[in-house]
């Protein structure tokens, strides 16, 4: 309805070859990659740290952290040919405070977050920005099916948890996807062409992080 087109691919960002062929794809149809918005991601189950076997820990490094350098890796590029490109990678606070049974999936958004403003310094000269947006407790459809599984095993301690959750929210909610999805917009735009190497957190106040 835009006038816009769209490429789909079915791609495990886990596999760079995979991802950099989606990527040559988009260039051979469009030639050039202005924006990249890396958001794969995969939680620790709500295993302890004690709990979770070698195997989990890289299901979730791979996909989190080696997803989002696969990416940033196969664009970039094209952007520093093209003088201009913005990526934004999707975290979470719990790279930004840590938060119990998620301590390898806050290690690998932490992670990410070193590795952009990192990159932020070597690209800043061919004017590409380099953002990072850190939400709280957001609505997707993952959260609300966990819940829902809680509510069938416990369902006063699940009610008593989420309203327990709810107060450290200074807003009183929690996120939204398309909280999420303006502040990709405004960071993919060209009115915050002077911004990189930030991390933006979209949380309700949840985190103040300065």
């Amino acid at each position: 309805g835009y006038g816009s087109q769209g490429i789909p691919f079915k791609v495990d960002v886990t596999r760079f070859d995979e991802v950099k062929q989606m990527a040559e794809s988009v260039l051979q149809r469009f030639g050039r990659i202005d924006i990249l918005v890396n958001n794969a991601g995969a939680g620790d189950q709500g295993k302890l740290f004690t709990e979770m076997e070698l195997s989990d820990w890289d299901r979730v490094i791979h996909l989190c952290l080696y997803g989002a350098l696969h990416c940033n890796r196969a664009v970039v590029n094209a952007m520093i040919q093209q003088r201009s490109g913005k990526i934004i990678s999707i975290v979470s606070d719990a790279g930004r405070i840590g938060e119990p049974r998620m301590t390898i999936y806050s290690a690998a958004k932490a992670a990410i977050i070193g590795h952009s403003k990192a990159l932020a310094k070597e690209l800043g000269q061919y004017k590409i920005n380099v953002n990072v947006i850190s939400p709280g407790s957001t609505e997707t459809e993952t959260t609300m099916e966990r819940r829902e599984r809680l509510a069938l095993k416990d369902p006063i301690g699940a009610e008593k948890r989420l309203k327990a959750q709810l107060k450290l929210y200074p807003l009183g909610r929690f996120g939204q996807p398309g909280d999420i999805a303006h502040a990709v917009a405004f960071l993919a735009s060209e009115k915050a062409s002077y911004i990189t190497g930030e991390v933006i957190s979209v949380n309700g106040g949840y985190a103040m992080v300065s």
